[in-house]
């Protein structure tokens, strides 16, 4: 994951207490009894050698109660950071292996636990070099504040107005997309539906909707290649007949799946950028802090979206507040 050749070196400071490194051999060496010298964690392990990257946490906390556990506690903040490598770049960021140990006053071992998940394919992968640092500690420093968790959402008094709630369902979606465990069809299903969760209500026409607002927000967006708006607006309509069909019960023909493949990389990218743009526009409030509408955010969007199609002053009032408030745009 890591674009450097030398693993001792090849270490990133991303935060207080965060380190994100590249394998060495070292992490790997296991000890089992003689006679147990095929046990079922020495199998993990061994396929775990493939593994890019190691993240490395540690901090201070107090011992959580029988509400809130400090296990649970860590698990949430792990998830999180893993969360936010997905969202830095176009990755399927599948964590193979975590494991942590609790300390008193870095004394006493008073627990530690594992937990571990079968090594998946990774479908999507990008390199880290020393130019990205800088912006990846900024960038978890930002988007970890920012997700949503399951109990916030639990916890919200008044859950359709929560404006966590669609971005939750919408980043759910999207860690599905990652995968290809199910095919491609899946795969842009759970991107369209991250969409859906992001840019719809309960309006009629539904997949014109969606292409209009979808390529409304992403022109705004910084893409390396020369991808429009109306591009963005065609891959969606084209995304949006593959979920219809597959939602049906039909399966992409053999000789379109390449064609589907590099569509699928494309919506999945949109339904990342969109998340980065939602997340950051989430502290869009006025001052008493409450957002436009009594729906919330994604109605705030929505609303923006659609006056910026028919509107000029609607459009640079919109354009403004994305290059002002959205750091992250890539």
């Amino acid at each position: 994951m890591l674009g450097c050749d030398d693993p001792e070196n090849c270490r990133f400071t991303i935060g207080d207490g965060l380190v994100i490194r590249k394998p060495l051999p070292s992490d790997f060496e296991y000890e089992v009894p003689e006679y147990d010298y095929r046990s079922a964690d020495h199998d993990i392990l061994l396929n775990y050698q493939g593994s890019d990257a190691i993240l490395e946490l540690s901090y201070a906390s107090k011992v959580g109660d029988k509400s809130s556990p400090a296990d649970a506690q860590v698990m949430i903040d792990i998830r999180n950071l893993i969360n936010c490598l997905r969202l830095f770049k176009l990755g399927s960021i599948n964590p193979f292996y975590i494991e942590y140990d609790q300390l008193i006053k870095n004394l006493l071992l008073i627990g530690n636990r594992v937990d571990r998940t079968a090594a998946a394919k990774s479908l999507y992968k990008y390199s880290l070099g020393k130019e990205d640092k800088d912006r990846l500690t900024d960038f978890v420093k930002l988007i970890r504040a920012l997700l949503p968790t399951s109990e916030g959402i639990s916890e919200a008094e008044n859950k359709k107005r929560n404006p966590d709630r669609p971005l939750y369902i919408a980043l759910e979606r999207y860690y599905d997309s990652l995968s290809d465990i199910e095919g491609i069809d899946h795969q842009i299903s759970s991107a369209v539906t991250c969409l859906e969760a992001l840019y719809l209500t309960g309006d009629a026409e539904l997949s014109f909707r969606l292409q209009l607002r979808v390529a409304g927000l992403l022109r705004f967006a910084r893409f390396d290649d020369l991808t429009t708006p109306s591009d963005i607006r065609e891959d969606v309509k084209t995304a949006y007949g593959i979920r219809s069909s597959f939602a049906h019960g039909s399966f992409i023909e053999e000789e379109n799946l390449k064609k589907s493949s590099d569509l699928a990389k494309k919506v999945v990218d949109y339904a990342r950028r969109s998340l980065l743009l939602f997340l950051q526009l989430k502290r869009l409030i006025d001052n008493n802090n409450k957002y436009l509408s009594d729906y919330g955010l994604k109605a705030d969007i929505i609303n923006m979206i659609d006056d910026s199609l028919l509107d000029l002053c609607a459009y640079n009032k919109l354009e403004n507040l994305v290059l002002t408030h959205c750091q992250f745009l890539e």
